[in-house]
């Protein structure tokens, strides 16, 4: 879609998996499947994204697409900022209390 000269943001964080034994970092999507695309609904010509390969359908409700604000964007970018390989939420040793669930 940026070769179409539209504003995208695909939010994907940084994980340790497991390949062949090896721990290896890779980006996977923070939000599999979906894609943020800054559009002016009357002055873009947003059909021509559904021709995009790969999209299924755009977000809407009835007949009009549902926006998500900039500010939202703007704060998913903030977080994602924060590298949470060096930050992360539970120390190794760190005691946890399971407050429900199995």
């Amino acid at each position: 879609m940026e070769r179409q000269t539209f504003c995208c943001h695909a939010p994907s964080v940084r994980l340790e998996k497991l390949r062949q034994g090896r721990r290896i970092a890779v980006q996977v999507p923070k939000f599999p499947g979906y894609l943020f695309v800054k559009l002016d609904e009357v002055n873009d010509n947003w059909h021509r994204i559904r021709s995009t390969r790969g999209l299924l359908k755009l977000v809407h409700f009835n007949d009009r697409l549902l926006p998500t604000e900039d500010r939202i964007i703007e704060a998913i970018r903030g977080r994602l900022g924060v590298d949470q390989a060096s930050a992360p939420y539970l120390e190794p040793g760190e005691r946890v209390v399971v407050a429900e669930g199995p």
